[in-house]
């Protein structure tokens, strides 16, 4: 029946709904002692309390998107050096030729089922895994630690004296081996196939929680300029994208493990953009903002591998040239990018300001003539950190082995960087590449939602579980690849090792490497197989 006094319909239990028959309001969050009062304005508050509910944001990361910069988007900040571009566990990414796709399955949309540990006492992936949002400390370090020409002592905490923003060949651009990223990028997780479709459509009426208590009823949600903040704004932003039929879909296309925004630029009535969203790992069935994500597993390393070289200590004159020609390609890829970054943010900026189509278009234009120098350096700094690890790394620590050609996408995602299999083929080490020891290592997105760095037990059994969903695919290699490297890691002969190349300018300058802690492994620690 329709109540007089609101113009809402009011069921038998005292519930209230709109004429499209979505909930108003339930019976038990009318005012108590007093009749419903009508609907506000665009201006005003609503006045009742609803059930509200909380928008988790613990300690934030950015997700793996966020290892490699758009080609042709804006860069802020100078270049990131991009030996992490197309290792990100990105879906189809905004404005972005080499997202990684991460569609992974949580069964049922459950967190905690199916998640690899970060346990190196050989426990089980399945039964007993973590279910809570990892943590970053204690036995994780972030980056590979200073060092000379010969061994580097133990431990498994970085110095800082190589860890600094400033890259050495272009003083004060904020490290241009670290990936710079501006645009989303999803988390590559994945609602179960039984989870609700946010933004979708209403997931039903006894299921949508009450909206923002500074959330106003009308054509405007926000009310006046100036009235919310813009964590309220946010917040706001995000229910309408979960439960707020239409806004998702002007705003958003929906990817299994990301919420792409179809114009990072475009405002919804708040003037803001509408923040990039991620599935909750906590529940699978809900988008959160993309910077509330919890931290990943930390990586983990060997206090007894902590190993540096320089250019003189490689004697290989054929090995020497070939390193010195990649970091000529390099210094100068980043030399030719730089010069763009201030231009491109200063017009981005200036588009901001006045908002004319001029200036958007001239912001535009310049993104296009940048992307060019973007893509090369991109290029040339990841062959860098690539040709270390195989022509100085391998020769003097794994003589002989044999590298394996992977299956894996041509941008390389959902692979490790290499693969080698020792000479005597009883056992394999995994390289994980970077170009300079300022590089960040990547993040992954694991089927349960949260994230693992490269070098952890995490990040390791999901890409074994990428190698199996290839090898399941009648791709009789790679299943063999794949069951090869499973029974080396049953009986402990796998070495997963970082590099990072050291440069001197457009010379070679040697190299740090660490061996990651990834602990033992048994059978049923790959129970993806049973998926």
């Amino acid at each position: 029946m329709k109540d007089p006094s609101n113009g809402k319909y009011m069921s038998g239990r005292g519930d209230l709904y709109n004429e499209d028959g979505s909930l108003f309001q339930r019976a038990e969050d009318a005012p108590k002692d007093k009749p419903a009062q009508p609907a506000q304005g665009a201006d005003n508050p609503q006045t009742e309390t609803p059930v509200r509910q909380e928008q988790r944001v613990p300690a934030g990361v950015g997700g793996r998107g966020d290892d490699f910069t758009r080609v042709g988007s804006e860069i802020p900040d100078p270049a990131h050096a991009g030996d992490n571009a197309g290792h990100g566990d990105t879906g189809p990414g905004e404005n972005t030729p080499m997202g990684r796709a991460g569609d992974h399955n949580a069964p049922g949309g459950s967190v905690g089922s199916q998640m690899p540990t970060n346990n190196l006492d050989n426990t089980p992936a399945g039964g007993g895994g973590r279910t809570d949002p990892p943590t970053t400390g204690g036995g994780g370090v972030r980056d590979l630690p200073g060092g000379g020409s010969q061994d580097l002592s133990g431990g498994t905490t970085a110095r800082n004296d190589l860890l600094g923003s400033a890259h050495p060949e272009a003083p004060g651009t904020g490290g241009l081996d670290d990936a710079a990223h501006g645009a989303d990028d999803g988390a590559g997780i994945s609602a179960g196939n039984d989870a609700a479709t946010p933004g979708g459509g209403s997931p039903g009426p006894d299921r949508i929680p009450g909206p923002p208590s500074f959330m106003r009823h009308g054509d405007n949600p926000y009310g006046p300029p100036g009235s919310l903040t813009p964590e309220q704004i946010k917040e706001i932003q995000v229910y309408r994208a979960n439960y707020e039929d239409g806004y998702f879909k002007e705003h958003y296309a929906k990817h299994p493990n990301h919420a792409q925004r179809l114009d990072t630029d475009a405002v919804d009535e708040s003037g803001y953009p509408p923040p990039q969203l991620i599935k909750d790992p906590a529940n699978l069935k809900a988008w959160i903002p993309k910077d509330s994500a919890p931290p990943p597993f930390p990586a983990k390393y060997m206090p007894d591998w902590d190993r540096g070289r320089t250019a003189t200590q490689l004697t290989d004159p054929d090995a020497h040239r070939i390193l010195d020609d990649k970091a000529v390609k390099r210094h100068e890829s980043i030399r030719k990018d730089v010069p763009w970054h201030d231009p491109v943010s200063e017009a981005k900026k200036a588009w901001k300001t006045d908002g004319t189509p001029e200036s958007k278009a001239a912001y535009e234009a310049l993104k296009r003539q940048h992307a060019p120098f973007h893509e090369a350096m991109t290029k040339h700094t990841e062959a860098y950190g690539e040709a270390v690890a195989q022509h100085h790394v391998i020769s003097e620590f794994y003589a002989g082995a044999k590298r394996e050609s992977l299956a894996g996408p041509k941008n390389g995602n959902d692979q490790f960087d290499q693969l080698w299999r020792w000479k005597n083929d009883d056992g394999f080490t995994v390289i994980e590449a970077k170009s300079d020891v300022r590089t960040k290592i990547n993040e992954r997105t694991l089927p349960s939602g949260y994230k693992a760095e490269q070098a952890s037990r995490e990040y390791f059994l999901d890409i074994m579980n990428e190698m199996w969903k290839r090898g399941a695919n009648d791709n009789a290699k790679e299943l063999q690849l794949y069951t090869d490297l499973k029974r080396a890691l049953k009986e402990g002969n796998v070495h997963y090792i970082l590099v990072k190349g050291v440069s001197d300018g457009p010379s070679y300058g040697g190299f740090k490497s660490r061996r990651a802690n990834i602990g033992k492994f048994k059978e049923d620690d790959f129970g993806f197989e049973l998926q």
